[in-house]
């Protein structure tokens, strides 16, 4: 489950000059949001505990789970808005080479005023779904944060989100290991998902989630030819043969 909240770049440099002239370096922005993401779910800020993230959690590099990657420590400015979800403060460690790596590359894009995005990624725990819908969900322990550049929830503001279940935080399923890309948490989700697509009987909302779900491929790098036959099989209900040959014509 991925949603992107981008991080707060201009907000988290002015924060950081303030605190002893550029002494101290701080992200920070809204992590979460009630919308709906890329992978169907949506949380309510209601169900969301920070409480163990806050006094016991870790900010980390893009996931990556061994001591060198923590990158920062969560400040007691974090809380929950019941209107716009999780805002996160953190403070980063100067001294760590994937911090600098970060920092560096927010500063860029400040100062480039490119269009690119850095964003929190959460990692947690999901303790219970809605039992009418089981997109939403109603309880959610967030443990730590990621910091990375890659973007899921657009409306999410350095400021970035990303939920993983405790056993695996590889999205990618050729890198995953110990059984992780077939995971039945995630199958059983993702049937549920697209269960949901075909009960909408507005054909403008169908599209969008279909047009939605193709740019998420295309931005995450995972538009493979094997994924977008089977995506197109699935949204236009062609076989896999006549899938393969839409996309032969593109090869031409």
């Amino acid at each position: 489950m991925d949603i992107f909240v981008p991080i707060d770049i201009e907000g988290s440099l002015k924060k950081s000059a303030q605190e002893g002239k550029g002494k101290e370096w701080f992200v920070r922005g809204f992590a979460s949001t009630p919308d709906l993401d890329l992978q169907g779910d949506i949380v309510r800020p209601s169900g969301l505990d920070i409480d163990y993230f806050v006094k016991s959690g870790w900010v980390n590099y893009e996931h990556k789970q061994d001591a060198k990657y923590a990158i920062g420590v969560p400040t007691s400015n974090c809380y929950v808005d019941m209107e716009k979800g999780l805002f996160v403060e953190a403070k980063l460690f100067r001294d760590n080479e994937f911090a600098q790596e970060i920092w560096k590359l927010a500063s860029n894009i400040k100062k480039e005023g490119i269009e690119r995005q850095l964003g929190f990624s959460i990692e947690g725990a999901i303790r219970k779904r809605d039992e009418h819908d089981t997109r939403v969900i109603d309880d959610l322990v967030i443990k730590n944060v990621a910091i990375t550049k890659s973007p899921a929830n657009p409306h999410a503001t350095w400021e970035m989100f990303m939920k993983s279940i405790n056993a695996g935080h590889e999205i990618n399923p050729s890198e995953q290991t110990n059984g992780e890309a077939l995971r039945v948490e995630h199958l059983s989700q993702a049937i549920t998902n697209l269960s949901y697509t075909y009960t909408m009987s507005n054909l403008d909302e169908y599209d969008e989630v279909w047009n939605k779900t193709f740019e998420y491929l295309d931005k995450a790098g995972r538009n493979t030819r094997e994924a977008t036959t089977i995506a197109l099989q699935l949204y236009k209900g062609l076989s896999r043969q006549d899938a393969e040959k839409f996309l032969d014509s593109f090869d031409k």
